[in-house]
């Protein structure tokens, strides 16, 4: 790509990638004569003056360039596509909000005020509308202690199915957890493995596995169908003494019909089973709905790879370019409540949230809630802003 000025044609530079050229040079484009250039400011860079270390000398001039015209800035991003699917959310979210206030009652007349108040918040955070929570992902924050001195704040997202930013975020946080996790698993199996001997062709290796039911007509009825298939294999390897440690992750698609299909992504270690008796225990386990299992071994021994797999399904949730508003409803109720990725019990060893200095587990401080405004943490208490009150 070129760029034709009054000085001449500047070339796009060379590099690795986009990002690293923006950072190491400080812009993707660069004059004939090497000089960093702005196509959108106009700016060029004088290598010369920077390196002559002249406090005085301007570092930018723009005398000898035309600035190109400016683009017209981006629209943001919208945090509002929810706003189509509240009307189908509305009343699914005002019959869940009711079962919490009758819960409300029943604990306040037990003398629970704690409890009460709890599902008291429950169903006032069902009555939000989604666009307004999407709006405020990340502009809340809490403090959080550890044993250093000093307290942190952590920005708190909105936790919708639907929110890509959310969604980033805890892939990559998962990522991490299961990188550590399966790689102790698999130390502890290839230990196992060399101590009886190492037989060739028994070494262990990670199972990438994915399960699919039957699509039943309810995203709820195929979610039940797939965890007590699942359960009903596990427990079938565990007859058998060749369980071994999981973590399993949701996936949703709308499906060819648009209905919606529920898949679950599991990553394991597991020795040669008969294929066909594990199917049809999963068949038998998911009231005869269990139509597949396919089991892929592409991770071999490498944990990163098996972490990968499972942490990209963890990144999709609800993609509102492609479900439609009655289908992100349906999702968003089958859902409530429940988990979207899970693990075997002792999964992880160690809690992945402490701190790297001190070793002690990160507690919140609870009181006053913080809210970012203009990158700013300030007290909830001070501010007074309409998407928030």
């Amino acid at each position: 790509m070129q760029a034709k000025t009054s000085t001449g044609v500047f070339e796009k530079s060379s590099g690795k990638s986009e990002a690293q050229r923006a950072e190491a040079r400080g812009g993707p484009y660069r004059t004939a004569d090497g000089e960093r250039y702005d196509p959108l400011t106009g700016e060029v860079f004088c290598k010369r003056a920077h390196k002559s270390g002249a406090a005085t000398v301007s570092l930018y001039s723009n005398a000898t360039i035309v600035p190109p015209p400016r683009r017209a800035a981006a629209a943001p991003e919208s945090t509002n596509s929810f706003a189509a699917v509240e009307a189908h959310w509305a009343p699914r979210a005002e019959r869940l909000a009711k079962s919490w206030d009758r819960r409300a009652l029943a604990k306040a007349a037990d003398g629970s005020p704690t409890l009460a108040a709890y599902a008291r918040g429950r169903a006032a955070s069902l009555r939000r509308p989604l666009s307004k929570r999407a709006d405020e992902c990340e502009r809340r924050a809490v403090i959080v202690k550890c044993g250093c001195d000093g307290h942190i704040l952590v920005k708190r997202g909105c936790r919708l199915l639907g929110c890509e930013r959310c969604a980033r975020k805890r892939s990559r946080r998962w990522r991490k957890e299961l990188t550590e996790a399966l790689g102790e698993h698999m130390r502890d199996a290839t230990d196992l493995w060399r101590s009886r001997g190492g037989k060739r062709g028994q070494r262990p290796r990670f199972a990438l596995v994915t399960l699919t039911v039957r699509h039943c007509g309810d995203i709820d009825g195929d979610r039940r169908h797939l965890v007590d298939g699942w359960r009903g294999v596990y427990r079938w390897l565990r007859k058998l003494g060749v369980a071994q440690p999981y973590a399993l992750v949701h996936e949703i698609t709308p499906g060819a019909d648009g209905t919606g299909h529920v898949h679950l992504h599991l990553a394991t270690m597991w020795p040669y089973v008969p294929y066909d008796r594990m199917r049809a225990v999963f068949r038998r386990a998911s009231d005869g709905y269990g139509e597949r299992i396919h089991v892929s071994s592409r991770a071999k021994h490498d944990p990163k790879r098996a972490a990968g797999y499972l942490s990209k399904y963890a990144s999709k949730g609800i993609d509102l370019n492609t479900f439609s508003p009655l289908l992100s409803a349906r999702v968003l109720e089958a859902y409530y409540g429940q988990r979207k990725r899970g693990a075997s019990h002792g999964f992880y060893r160690r809690s992945p949230h402490r701190c790297e200095h001190c070793s002690w587990p990160f507690r919140r401080v609870y009181g006053e809630e913080l809210v970012w405004v203009d990158k700013e943490p300030r007290l909830l208490s001070q501010l007074r802003l309409p998407a928030l009150e």
